[in-house]
């Protein structure tokens, strides 16, 4: 997948979950429903201070059917997960587009499934072994947008009342 992004408007809080590109899967078998996306790219700003410019910082999530954890702990319970710099660019702000190639293998097992990042040309995540996919019926789909815990009805304080995020250059591609 390669995809361009630039994240506008934008605020962070203790409420986290920023702007995502998202795989889904779970759709075929009903005891996968509600599990977490298998790939999620965000930006994690709990915890952050206002300013702290190496706070926020982009994020990849990968949620499987492995017990093994793998990778760094992140803002959430992913059983894989690593940081992939900071999101704010050298000027201190989020408007700067990144450009974003992930390589991936959805596979429930580990020794077939893999995941590799490069953002604006520089491997930020070098290639990783590890289970990418539910052992599901239906194959994952792709999702973009902005996710807030507290835009579901969540009883959390946010201080962001909107967040955008600008998407361009979308290209999806098997080997050849």
């Amino acid at each position: 997948f390669g995809f361009s992004n630039r994240l506008r408007n934008f605020t962070y809080d203790a409420v986290g979950n920023g702007p995502s590109f998202q795989l889904h899967g779970g759709g075929g078998l009903p005891t996968l429903k509600g599990l977490h996306p298998n790939l999620n790219l965000r930006v994690e700003g709990r915890n952050c201070s206002q300013s702290n410019r190496s706070c926020p910082m982009w994020e990849l999530g990968v949620s499987h059917g492995d017990d093994g954890a793998h990778g760094q702990r992140c803002g959430d319970d992913w059983p894989s997960c690593w940081r992939l710099g900071p999101a704010l660019g050298a000027e201190g702000r989020f408007d700067g587009w990144n450009d974003w190639v992930l390589h991936w293998r959805g596979s429930p097992d580990p020794a077939l499934g893999f995941v590799e990042v490069w953002r604006n040309g520089k491997l930020v995540l070098p290639k990783q072994t590890v289970a990418t996919a539910y052992n599901d019926t239906v194959p994952p789909y792709l999702k973009f947008g902005v996710y807030r815990g507290a835009w579901k009805g969540a009883t959390r304080p946010t201080l962001s009342t909107s967040s955008t995020i600008e998407y361009g250059g979308l290209k999806v591609g098997d080997a050849s």
